[in-house]
């Protein structure tokens, strides 16, 4: 039996986070990210784009679901919708018909128990799809969950 290994949190983009500096991935292109996957013998990737509330940076489904594209075995591409928007449930069920497995990485900056936060939970199960969340551990960490 063969061992398959997945990376399940993954990003494509520039991300300037001042604590990763000097860090090789806070520019990372789709080409860098699947030769860390052939070097790191890593067979897939999970790809999360960002849309989080009053973000500085995003990185649309769009472009994931692109990616997924140019590299189907190796790029399983997730969706995320930012809780607070209209019509919400309806962009993730067109997302997931579109090709995305997963939802996340969700950083919605509401209580983990919030209505809307607990409106995605109950839609991500009925889609049958697992949601990858940032978690913070109190108001001052400015993503995440408080």
């Amino acid at each position: 039996m063969t061992f398959r290994s997945i990376d399940c949190h993954t990003h494509i983009g520039c991300y300037e986070d001042i604590a990763n500096i000097n860090s090789p991935w806070g520019k990372v292109t789709l080409e860098a990210l699947i030769s860390y996957l052939g070097g790191s013998n890593v067979d897939k990737a999970v790809v999360l784009p960002l849309s989080s509330w009053n973000a500085d940076v995003t990185m649309p489904t769009e472009y994931v679901l692109d990616a997924s594209k140019k590299y189907p075995d190796k790029i399983v591409p997730f969706c995320a919708v930012e809780v607070r928007e209209q019509c919400f449930e309806e962009k993730v069920m067109s997302y997931v018909e579109m090709g995305c497995r997963g939802f996340g990485e969700h950083t919605s900056k509401l209580p983990i128990n919030h209505k809307k936060n607990l409106e995605l939970y109950e839609l991500c199960g009925r889609l049958e799809i697992p949601i990858l969340m940032h978690l913070a551990f109190g108001r001052s960490d400015g993503d995440g969950f408080t």
